[in-house]
């Protein structure tokens, strides 16, 4: 199995560019599914967590807060044991919600990537994450996505810092840079329009079974949309078909 190397701090927090992340998601997809990186197509992600990281995939019901969408175990805790990924079961029964889910399963993947060390600090603590994981259907989870420029970095809380790393890793999972160097050079346009630009989202949708919104994030964290980009409130509107 691929064990990415990276740099920590002295609580264990990674310290780690956009960049590597990609790399690192990159290099996971390559030893987990290499066929994907030569043919552009939607990972397992349920695979990736159970058989290739070897955790534990649980769902609950989270009584009293539905807004969370899924739950990373770092340690042994009441009836769950250290590596339990433990997702909201209405989020993972409802079909129309499957985009949501797979992305929640990626994020929460990438804490146990990224975060162990840091938990190995506090070996009691289990770490809630994740209100809402893709982009930008919460306010609250905006704070942490691939709109870092618009904060001051270094005043970041670790929480937030976590939920950026968990994000970078899904997306770039889910969405490997090769694969979609491979889809744009077949697609054959430059995407220096709206019209051009959504064209080449929904494939995106199509091909790794992702939301609209992810797969246009993902775009623009690569710096391939030579148009001018959506704001905020305009992205908010993107809606699957």
């Amino acid at each position: 199995m691929y064990r990415p190397e990276f740099r920590i701090d002295k609580k264990g927090m990674p310290i780690v560019k956009k960049e590597k992340i990609g790399d690192i998601a990159q290099n996971f997809v390559q030893d987990f599914c290499p066929a994907a990186l030569e043919r552009p197509q939607a990972l397992d992600v349920d695979k990736f967590a159970e058989f290739y990281l070897r955790l534990d995939l649980d769902y609950r019901f989270f009584v009293g807060d539905n807004s969370v969408l899924g739950m990373t175990v770092f340690c042994d805790y009441e009836d769950f044991r250290c590596g339990t990924i433990i997702i909201n079961k209405e989020l993972a029964s409802n079909s129309r919600q499957r985009h949501r889910y797979r992305f929640t399963v990626a994020h929460e993947c990438g804490h146990w990537v990224f975060h162990r060390r840091y938990y190995n600090y506090n070996p009691d603590q289990m770490e809630l994450f994740a209100t809402e994981c893709e982009r930008p259907c919460y306010t609250e989870c905006r704070t942490v996505n691939q709109r870092e420029d618009s904060f001051n970095m270094p005043k970041w809380s670790d929480e937030r810092w976590r939920e950026w790393h968990a994000d970078k890793f899904a997306s770039a999972f889910l969405m490997p840079k090769r694969a979609v160097d491979i889809m744009k050079k077949g697609f054959g346009k430059e995407l220096s329009s709206g019209e051009v630009v959504f064209e080449f989202v929904n494939m995106m949708v199509e091909v790794f079974d992702v939301s609209a919104q992810a797969a246009y994030y993902r775009l623009d964290e690569l710096n391939y949309i030579s148009c001018n980009k959506l704001s905020e409130d305009q992205i908010s509107l993107i809606r699957d078909d």
